[in-house]
């Protein structure tokens, strides 16, 4: 019975080896991320990136340096919802987590970018930013583009949660996405989203406590379910020139927001 057992252990081995394979991805953690905050782990990500898709299990991950992807990215446990205090959740060990350590203060650095590939992905990951940084941005890229960011969390904003700059018709899809601004300070020009390309579709979009909602600025992008709450939830009183440079929706440059 014991023999049996280990046989089929191995058996099992193998087959999960395979799987694993097929899949075309790499556990990060494997490849000596740390997944407690402890260090960081920009620059094992931006090595392994070249290689293959990467996984990140349930963890925090610090980031210190701007991370350029040249495949897609997974985690696993999308948070959707700040704790009570507002804007902040509990970073707990059953949720994927960013936690950058940029210094930014006009949107340049991102905390993760991708450019000039195909199909980039970036699935169920949380970034708790630490300035003004970009969240994601996606880069100008080659024809036919692809790409999906979906069950997306972005708290702590300062600068852009998710920032598409690409020129012309690259139909980059966004869905079920959560947006919340910083509560430590009031960041001026913060933005949920802001669209630069043709053809780019947005779904299921939560923006709160930014200072505009969504921006739009080329071609035609569509959009459903979209909630764009502006405000500040700042804990240092009121800044009234802030509160003037609010909008849900800030259109430029002829472009189109259908719903």
């Amino acid at each position: 019975m014991r023999l049996l057992t280990a046989v089929a252990t191995v058996a099992l081995c193998a087959v999960a080896r395979a799987q694993s394979a097929a899949t075309g991805y790499a556990d990060v953690t494997t490849l000596g991320a740390k997944n407690d905050g402890s260090a960081d782990v920009s620059e094992i990500v931006n090595a392994a990136t070249e290689k293959c898709a990467l996984y990140f299990p349930p963890g925090r991950y610090l980031v210190e340096k701007p991370i350029v992807l040249r495949h897609s990215i997974y985690g696993k446990g999308f948070s959707r919802c700040p704790d009570k205090a507002g804007g902040r959740p509990e970073l707990d060990d059953t949720r994927t987590w960013f936690l950058s350590r940029l210094v930014c203060t006009n949107g340049e650095q991102a905390i993760v970018s991708f450019g000039e590939r195909r199909n980039v992905n970036i699935e169920e990951v949380n970034f708790m930013c630490n300035s003004a940084e970009t969240a994601i941005r996606v880069l100008p890229g080659k024809p036919g583009n692809y790409a999906f960011i979906s069950k997306v969390g972005i708290y702590q904003l300062g600068g852009t949660g998710i920032s598409i700059e690409c020129a012309g018709s690259r139909p980059i899809f966004v869905q079920d996405i959560s947006i919340w601004g910083a509560t430590r300070r009031y960041y001026e020009g913060s933005r949920g989203i802001f669209v630069g390309a043709w053809d780019c579709r947005l779904s299921n979009i939560e923006v709160m406590a930014a200072q505009i909602g969504l921006e739009v600025h080329s071609g035609y992008t569509y959009g459903e379910n979209l909630h764009l709450w502006t405000g500040c939830m700042a804990k240092e009183g009121d800044k009234a020139s802030w509160w003037k440079g609010t909008r849900a929706v800030k259109c430029g440059g002829g472009a189109h927001l259908v719903g």
